[in-house]
């Protein structure tokens, strides 16, 4: 084992995440794009004559840098939800209660109470699990670009 491989207590996150993503984002990803309404693009948009937006604001305050945080993962469900239900891929509002349970084992480690300051065996590795994650991403990258 090397410093790159996920450690044994990380494997049942990845895992977790290689499972939403395999069996409820990619399968949505598909469902829309055969109703004709991709998630990502699939080549140029022939109608816009430019991507370039000319912004009104052209600098950044303390506030642009500030995201406010919740309080629990079921207020992240709510909070994505929420989201969602407003965004042109409404439909992906029904990933939320599973985006919380995610973001629980992530946070937490499966079934492990929240790691106290004397108690580093229950921090995860989040290097690791964002270097994967990344990893996942990217390898279905060319895969969801064609949805």
């Amino acid at each position: 084992m090397n410093s790159t491989d996920p450690k044994p207590q990380d494997q049942a996150k990845l895992a977790a995440i290689r499972a939403f993503f395999n069996n409820e984002l990619m399968p949505l990803a598909q469902r829309l794009k055969t109703a004709g309404r991709p998630m990502f693009p699939t080549g140029a948009e022939p109608s816009l004559p430019t991507y370039f937006k000319t912004r009104t604001r052209t600098t950044m305050s303390r506030d642009d840098f500030a995201v406010p945080g919740v309080e629990s993962p079921s207020a992240f469900a709510q909070a994505m939800q929420a989201y969602w239900q407003r965004s042109q891929f409404p439909e992906m509002a029904a990933l939320a209660p599973t985006m919380a349970r995610l973001a629980e084992q992530l946070r937490l480690g499966a079934g492990n109470d929240a790691p106290t300051a004397t108690d580093e065996s229950n921090i995860p590795d989040t290097a690791n699990i964002e270097r994967e994650s990344h990893r996942v991403c990217h390898h279905h990258w060319g895969e969801a670009a064609t949805l």
